[in-house]
């Protein structure tokens, strides 16, 4: 399946990558990088291995890292890649 990133999602990517190598490492951001992309991969082979989300059966999500998630939803032959959220705030976007 194709792969469209939306630009909330885009936003929240650069947000990401951008605190990591501030408070943390280059390395960090690098390895949230590889394990996005990987995880961006698998799903354009397996778009349905994301959980549906209670709120809307349309939205999936799939855990990226321990801290974060990425909410998405199959439209037609692509998967829509709506935000990336921290795990530990209050109440996700989707």
């Amino acid at each position: 399946m194709k792969i469209r990133w939306t630009e909330e999602a885009l936003e929240d990517a650069n947000e990401i990558i951008e605190y990591l190598q501030e408070r943390w490492s280059a390395k960090s951001a690098d390895l949230f990088r590889s394990k996005l992309i990987s995880k961006i991969e698998l799903l354009s082979l397996h778009p349905f291995i994301g959980k549906s989300s209670d709120r809307n059966p349309e939205i999936r999500k799939l855990v990226l890292t321990k801290q974060t998630s990425l909410y998405y939803r199959i439209v037609d032959n692509t998967v829509e890649l709506l935000s990336l959220f921290s795990n530990k705030q209050e109440k996700p976007p989707h």
